[in-house]
C-alpha cells in the first residue's frame, strides 16, 4: 500500500468509474484496475462491486474512502510543510578544487540571482573528501574531478579537463621517460589528477617515486613559479606564462562529474541547480 494506490482509489471512488479515472489521472485503464486489485489484495476485502453500469463501492469501500481522504489531506499538508522547509534550508554544495577555481562561482551566482529565497552552503575539498561528504549526506550535490560508481546516486558526466605537464622554463625533454628525470610536483594519492598520472605511467610501463605531493593545486603552481620542478595539473589552471609540454600528454584527461542522491525530499532547488550546472557546461 502506498500513496499512489490511495490516490488512484480516491479518484475511482469519487468518479464511480475506472474509465473516467484513467482520463483524469492520465494513466492506462489496466494500471488503474491493477491498483484497485492490489489494494483489495492487501486489505483482503472488496472495495467495489462491478455492475453493468459501472462500479459501486462496498460498505467497506465507503468506510475505507473516509480514512483515505483523511490520510491524504494530512499527507498533502505534510508536502506543503516540506516545501516550506525546502525553501528555508540551504542547498549544500560540494566541489573539488579545480571546479571551484573555474566554473563554480558563476554557477552559484546565477542560482542565487534567480532564486533569492534559496541560500547555498559550499564546501571545497579534494574529490575523495567531497564524495565522502555526499555519501554521509553532509552535502546535497557535488561537482568533482573524477568519477563516481554508486547506484544510489545520479551521476552526469559534464566534460573533461585536459591534464598537462608544465614548468617555469623549458627543459630539454623529449618524452615522458626524460621528463621523469626531473622532480614532478604532484597532487595527493587518490586524487583524480594523481590517478591520471599513475595511469599514464602504467600505460608506458614506467615507475616514478614521488618526492613532492600536495592536496592543493595552488601549492603546485607556486612551486613551479619558484622553479622547484615540473607540475602536472588541469590545463585550465595553468597560467599562460608557464611552459607546457604538449607533446608529452596529448590526450590525458580527467572527467568532471555531477553527483547527487536519487529521490531526495528537497527536489525543486536541486533540480534547478542541476539545470544551471548543465547549462554552464554546455549540456
Amino acid at each position: 500500500m502506498n500513496i499512489r494506490l490511495l490516490k488512484i482509489f480516491k479518484e475511482v471512488y469519487e468518479l464511480k468509474s475506472i474509465t473516467k479515472a484513467t482520463e483524469t489521472l492520465y494513466i492506462s485503464q489496466p494500471a488503474v484496475s491493477q491498483a484497485v486489485k492490489e489494494l483489495e489484495t492487501v486489505l483482503n476485502r472488496n472495495l467495489f462491486v462491478r455492475k453493468s453500469g459501472g462500479i459501486e463501492p462496498t460498505p467497506f469501500g465507503a468506510q475505507f474512502y473516509l480514512q483515505v481522504t483523511h490520510f491524504l489531506k494530512g499527507y498533502h499538508q505534510f508536502e506543503a510543510d516540506v516545501f516550506k522547509l525546502n525553501k528555508s534550508n540551504p542547498l549544500r554544495i560540494g566541489s573539488s578544487i579545480t571546479v571551484a577555481k573555474t566554473t563554480l562561482p558563476d554557477i552559484i551566482k546565477r542560482y542565487e540571482s534567480l532564486h533569492l529565497e534559496h541560500k547555498t552552503e559550499t564546501t571545497i575539498a579534494n574529490a575523495q573528501d567531497v564524495l565522502a561528504l555526499l555519501i554521509e549526506d553532509k552535502v546535497d550535490v557535488a561537482i568533482i574531478e573524477g568519477s563516481m560508481h554508486d547506484e544510489t546516486f545520479e551521476t552526469i558526466e559534464l566534460g573533461t579537463y585536459s591534464l598537462k605537464f608544465f614548468s617555469k622554463y623549458p627543459h630539454n625533454i623529449s618524452n615522458l621517460e626524460s621528463l621523469l628525470q626531473h622532480r614532478v610536483l604532484l597532487r595527493e594519492s587518490g586524487s583524480s589528477i594523481r590517478n591520471a598520472f599513475e595511469a599514464l605511467l602504467l600505460k608506458h610501463k614506467l615507475v616514478y617515486h614521488p618526492t613532492w605531493q600536495t592536496v592543493n593545486s595552488e601549492a603546485i603552481l607556486f612551486a613551479v613559479r619558484q622553479d622547484l620542478g615540473i607540475g602536472f595539473l588541469p590545463e585550465v589552471l595553468i597560467h599562460h606564462d608557464f611552459y607546457i609540454y604538449d607533446d608529452i600528454t596529448t590526450d590525458i584527461t580527467t572527467p568532471i562529474t555531477l553527483c547527487y542522491r536519487k529521490n531526495q525530499v528537497f527536489e525543486d532547488p536541486l533540480n534547478e541547480f542541476v539545470d544551471i550546472v548543465l547549462e554552464a557546461f554546455g549540456k
